[in-house]
C-alpha cells in the first residue's frame, strides 16, 4: 500500500467486514472496530509501525493484509466474491516474505480473529492459543 491508498484498503475491509463479521457483533463492537479500521488511523499506523499489502485482480483491489510491528496481523480481508480463490493465501505469503526479509528469523505471527475466520487461519498453519468471548 502506498500513501494515499488508504481509502482503497478501508473499502475492501468494510465490504468484507459488513458481510462476514458484523452480523455476529453488537453495534458497539462494530463501532469499536471502525475506530481502528478507518482512513485516518490506517494512514497513521502505516507511517510507523505497520505495513499493508493490497491484492489485485486485474486492476481491481480485492484484498488486503496489514501487519503491525512486523509480527501481528492487524487486518486481513478479502472481498466476499473473491474469497476461497487464493487471494488471501497469496496476500499472507507475500506478507510473510516481507516479515522474514525485515528481520532474522521469526518465532511467531499473531492475530486476534473473529470466530468465523478461525478455520481460515488454521489452513494457513496458525494454532489457537486462547479463546476470548466478549
Amino acid at each position: 500500500m502506498q500513501p494515499g491508498q488508504e481509502k482503497i484498503v478501508i473499502n475492501i475491509v468494510k465490504e468484507a467486514f459488513d458481510k462476514s463479521v458484523a452480523p455476529d457483533l453488537s453495534q458497539e463492537g462494530i463501532e469499536t472496530f471502525f475506530q481502528f479500521a478507518n482512513i485516518k488511523s490506517l494512514a497513521q499506523r502505516t507511517k510507523s509501525e505497520s505495513f499493508a499489502i493490497i491484492s489485485y485482480q486485474n486492476d481491481k483491489a480485492v484484498g488486503v493484509i496489514e501487519i503491525k510491528d512486523n509480527c501481528h496481523i492487524a487486518m486481513y480481508f478479502v472481498k466476499p466474491q473473491y474469497q476461497r480463490k487464493g487471494y488471501g493465501k497469496a496476500l499472507f505469503n507475500q506478507a510473510l516474505s516481507k516479515i522474514i526479509a525485515k528481520r532474522d528469523g521469526i518465532d511467531k505471527i499473531t492475530v486476534n480473529s473473529s470466530l468465523n475466520a478461525v478455520s481460515s487461519y488454521e489452513r494457513l498453519g496458525f494454532k489457537i492459543q486462547r479463546v476470548r468471548l466478549f
